[in-house]
């Protein structure tokens, strides 16, 4: 138990891109999980809706001294080879969730609607337009942020005969296995805003409708309320992207997320997120654990030192 234990606060500590939403977990188990990671490995499709190409959207800047950098397919390797930055397609964590799906006469969940999750604080406020929407797209399940998903617990929030769900928490270890059996569970996902989840939705097998609702969540307003929200989190020269860029909305209703096809989307989707791209498990475990003491060391070294010097700086 002491060891156990000790291993924990280790990776508090070291804590890596390889650890949000628990994808490390779905390589390693606790006896040959390593202390630290010798590789990043991309866990959002965020870049993909925003229409920012940077560095960051792929490596975390902690982690851009790493030996290995896994990305989701071979247009982000070619983008950070124009970056002069080496790195590998192996399929986004989610595609290591799964490797056949049931069919929908199995599916339990008609309809799940899964809303804009805010992570820094509840949404109290929403719970009501939730309810409507659900009731407006004929929704028997609803996806809460785990902060909504709390509070709505919390204050016994009324969703009369909607089922509510606990939505991914960055720090859960089982997090992505989680969302995986709630989509391989639902027969269609309905969303007013963009993100990984329609990505995962589709490459799940289920249908995927943007309802109007999404031109609200996208309103100059919201926009500079989320580039505000990411300020002291982000590089400068990220900083400068973020702030030159105009979201492109238009464009991404206008193309893909606009098409009616299903099986369009659903191509699109398993291209984005690398799914042709999935390596065998002792492939990923080798590239994952570093090779030697030596190399081990130097990563902690290198880690803990971007990673005091990016918060001295905040």
């Amino acid at each position: 138990m002491l060891m156990i234990n000790a291993f924990f606060n280790h990776k508090k500590i070291l804590w890596q891109e390889a650890d949000f939403y628990g994808a490390a977990n779905l390589i390693f188990d606790i006896r040959n999980k390593p202390i630290v990671y010798r590789a990043s490995w991309m866990h959002g499709m965020g870049y993909s809706f925003s229409g920012i190409n940077h560095p960051d959207n792929f490596i975390h800047p902690d982690e851009i001294s790493l030996p290995n950098h896994y990305v989701n397919n071979k247009e982000s390797v070619l983008f950070l080879k124009n970056n002069n930055i080496n790195s590998k397609a192996i399929g986004m964590p989610f595609v290591y969730t799964f490797d056949s799906f049931p069919s929908f006469s199995e599916r339990y969940i008609d309809n799940l609607f899964i809303p804009e999750h805010d992570i820094s604080s509840p949404q109290e406020y929403k719970f009501k337009n939730f309810l409507s929407l659900c009731k407006k797209y004929k929704c028997d399940g609803l996806l809460l942020s785990k902060n909504d998903f709390i509070r709505a617990k919390k204050i016994k929030f009324n969703f009369e005969d909607i089922k509510i769900f606990c939505g991914a928490d960055i720090t859960n270890p089982s997090a992505l296995q989680d969302l995986s059996e709630l989509l391989q569970s639902t027969k269609s996902v309905y969303s007013d805003v963009f993100g990984s989840h329609i990505y995962y939705a589709l490459s799940s097998g289920c249908n995927l409708y943007l309802v109007d609702e999404i031109m609200k969540n996208y309103t100059s307003d919201k926009r500079k309320i989320r580039k505000k929200s990411i300020q002291k989190s982000i590089s400068k020269s990220f900083k400068q992207k973020v702030n030159s860029n105009y979201f492109p909305l238009e464009e991404l209703l206008g193309g893909i997320w606009g098409s009616s096809s299903m099986t369009e989307k659903k191509e699109y989707s398993d291209y984005m997120i690398g799914l042709d791209m999935k390596l065998p498990r002792e492939d990923l475990i080798s590239g994952f654990t570093p090779r030697s003491f030596k190399e081990k060391y130097n990563i902690i070294k290198k880690l803990t030192y971007k990673k005091i010097s990016r918060k001295l700086s905040i």
